[in-house]
């Protein structure tokens, strides 16, 4: 529960809390007590007492009237919230490109660490600058290695006041996949057979996105009514060929 004594009342978003508005008057009020939120008449809220939910409020307060006058209580509001973050869901690269990571931070107060994961282990931290609003991370040349899921997440601290502290963590995601021509992880300069004897034969490959794999004859004719494909991963993939 909280009085309009105070000239700020900081208070963490969302948090539903009981505002007293005290009142001395002689002669009595002659009307209701009215309130108001940012600077705006709540109707239906007359009582010396005020429930109400804290978003999206900078200011609230009462009046009272009596036949010698009217006074206003005000008290501006801080609303306090840990740090809303934004960031684009899905990159797509070629190996070797860019990788331009921005994390987009809306917090009150300010942000005080950043720390940045690639498939949930800590790459890089760093304390946030003074008003900091984005977080950057950047590899010039990016390797298919370097595929996966980066995180960034924020922390503020979240002073209700002197003796009421509390952290304020939020976190991001986007997963980032990396384009690279086919790399073929088997080959086979001689085979040996017996004559008259069928040939089987499997080829792995490792591509992003998925490659076709065509095989060939001796005549340049190609031979994929023969083949079996098998899918191991999300990158590697065979043929196995009957021949």
């Amino acid at each position: 529960e909280k009085e309009l004594i105070k000239k700020t009342l900081n208070i963490i978003e969302n948090t539903i809390e009981i505002i007293h508005c005290k009142i001395l008057s002689n002669p009595s009020l002659i009307s209701n007590i009215e309130w108001f939120k940012n600077d705006q008449l709540i109707l239906g809220e007359y009582q010396e007492q005020l429930r109400i939910n804290f978003t999206n409020i900078e200011n609230l307060s009462c009046r009272a009237k009596n036949t010698v006058g009217q006074t206003d209580a005000r008290i501006n509001v801080n609303i306090l919230y840990k740090p809303k973050l934004s960031m684009i869901e899905n990159i797509t690269l070629n190996q070797g490109d860019k990788l331009l990571l921005k994390c987009l931070i809306n917090a009150n107060p300010s942000c005080q660490q950043i720390n940045w994961f690639h498939n949930h282990k800590e790459i890089f931290s760093q304390s946030c600058g003074q008003q900091q609003h984005i977080a950057e991370y950047i590899i010039e040349n990016i390797d298919r290695s370097l595929a996966g899921i980066y995180t960034c997440e924020v922390k503020n601290l979240l002073n209700i006041s002197l003796d009421k502290q509390y952290d304020g963590i939020s976190n991001i995601s986007t997963d980032v996949r990396i384009q690279y021509a086919p790399l073929i992880l088997n080959s086979f300069n001689k085979l040996a057979v017996k004559e008259n004897s069928d040939i089987t034969i499997e080829c792995f490959v490792d591509a992003y996105p998925k490659a076709d794999i065509i095989w060939f004859g001796p005549f340049g004719q190609r031979l994929n009514s023969f083949t079996n494909e098998k899918v191991y991963n999300s990158t590697v993939i065979s043929s196995e060929l009957h021949w």
